[in-house]
């Protein structure tokens, strides 16, 4: 071979191991990359997981003593109705009229003020006696839906539950009375739960 088809040979063998190297450092350069690039992608996703469940949790929490609240609130109300020796006379004399006497005025100041928006009397099993803040409706069957005034009904002690109803979701605050040989009274008081849960 002459020295001109040598070194022609010689050039081609040499740029073919340079385009190899080249090539390879640029693969595993890119391999490299995208690796790096995939175990931070992987990373910043956990930490975005966790931010969002720390939020969550925080929120849930917020809620869970937003509730706790407003439940300390609805027995606080209820345990004071149950003891009013009026409203215990007004049941066992199964008169409505009286127990408007006592809260249809003070109704509206509890709504504005505290945001309690529904506020009423039961009979056994979870007949709607008295409807304060719906005076003019009254003697539906609440048993369907209303487990908190039934469950209250049959053990004859406080119940307190979140329960859905017509009106939406409350706390609804189960307390039991007695009047005489009347049978026991439900009062419940739903507050509005609204701004809780937004």
């Amino acid at each position: 071979m002459t020295s001109t088809a040598r070194n022609g040979f010689s050039r081609h063998i040499n740029l073919g191991i340079r385009t190899r190297i080249t090539a390879a450092l640029a693969l595993a350069s890119a391999g490299t990359a995208i690796f790096v690039l995939l175990g931070a992608m992987w990373i910043i996703s956990g930490i975005v997981d966790r931010a969002d469940e720390r939020e969550l949790r925080s929120h849930y929490d917020a809620l869970q003593s937003r509730l706790g609240q407003e439940a300390r609130r609805a027995a606080a109300m209820s345990a004071v109705v149950a003891t009013i020796p009026a409203v215990q006379e007004a049941m066992a004399r199964d008169d409505r009229d009286a127990l408007m006497g006592l809260f249809g005025a003070g109704f509206a100041a509890l709504k504005s003020d505290y945001g309690v928006d529904q506020f009423q009397f039961h009979t056994p099993p979870a007949i709607s006696y008295l409807r304060v803040h719906q005076p003019k409706k009254f003697g539906d069957d609440l048993s369907g839906f209303r487990k908190t005034v039934v469950a209250a009904n049959q053990a004859r002690k406080p119940i307190i539950g979140l329960e859905g109803g017509v009106a939406g979701l409350g706390i609804r605050r189960r307390r039991s009375g007695r009047a005489g040989r009347q049978a026991s009274r439900f009062r419940g008081v739903r507050p509005d739960l609204r701004p809780a849960v937004l």
